[in-house]
Order: C-alpha cells, then structure tokens, then sequence
C-alpha cells in the first residue's frame, strides 16, 4: 500500500460502511481469498481482532524500523555516504526534520533512500544534535559520510 502512495486506514472504519480503508478491505480480501485465514479471522473474539488504529500504527511503525534497518544496513556497506537533511514545519507549526541518504553499492547504482522525519525545536544546535544522533541510533558511520545538504 505504501509503494502506492495508499492511506492505510479510512476516514471511517464502521461495520456498515462499503469502504473501511485499505488495511481492513484487504483483510476482507484475503478472508474471502484464503478460506483458512477467513475461518480463522471470523472466530476471533471481537476483543482480540487487532485491527484498531492503535494496532494499525503499530503495524506500520514495525514496518517502517525493518526498512529502516535494512536501508542502514545495506548503506553500512557502501564507502561513501551523503546525508540529505531539511526542516520545515509541518501543519501544525512544529518543527520537523527529515533525512535522507544517498550512498552507491555498485558503480552506477546509486540509491537515494528517505529514513526519518523527527520533530525538532527551532534552533541550529539542536538540529546538528538530532542529525548527529539519529545517524548514531540508526548504525550509519559518520565518518563515510562525505557529503551533505
């Protein structure tokens, strides 16, 4: 879904709605697909579901630190790196930064992969602080950095 630019969760999730959002109508998809996994699905207790919001965000947020790793890791092997950064606002007026990096494997193959978006204050010392930090949490050696922006 992601890959696709889709939302994973709708504006509403009711029962009675045709459409609940992606994550809940691709459960339903696979029940009807996989009679097994739709048996089994159906005999949930209705407590014991997990497809709340909560849930949903858990999902994505395991996700997201398993791509997380293996971006790091397969960056971890390349000589070089360069370090994207940028903050801006969000709608909200708080401050955030992104990251990105750019690193070559193979000569001509170089990738270009986003890695995180943390919320900040509004002063330089404390974005040098989280760009430095955040390359530590993530396993990125700084000293094959070669490059920012």
């Amino acid at each position: 879904m992601t890959r696709q630019g889709l939302a994973l969760r709708g504006d509403d999730e009711n029962e009675e709605l045709c459409n609940r959002g992606n994550f809940l109508e691709l459960l339903s998809l696979l029940s009807t697909a996989d009679s097994d996994f739709g048996e089994h699905f159906r005999t949930l207790p209705s407590n014991a579901k997990y497809t709340s919001p909560d849930i949903q965000n858990e999902l994505i947020s395991i996700a997201a630190s398993q791509i997380r790793e293996d971006i790091c890791r397969e960056a971890a092997g390349a000589a070089m790196i360069a370090i994207m950064v940028d903050d801006t606002k969000d709608i909200s007026r708080k401050e955030q930064m992104s990251l990105c990096i750019r690193f070559t494997l193979l000569p001509g193959n170089v990738r270009e992969q986003f890695l995180m978006l943390k919320h900040m204050t509004d002063d330089a010392k404390s974005l040098s602080e989280a760009i430095l930090s955040s390359l530590q949490s993530l396993g990125l050696d700084t000293c094959t950095i070669v490059a920012q922006c």
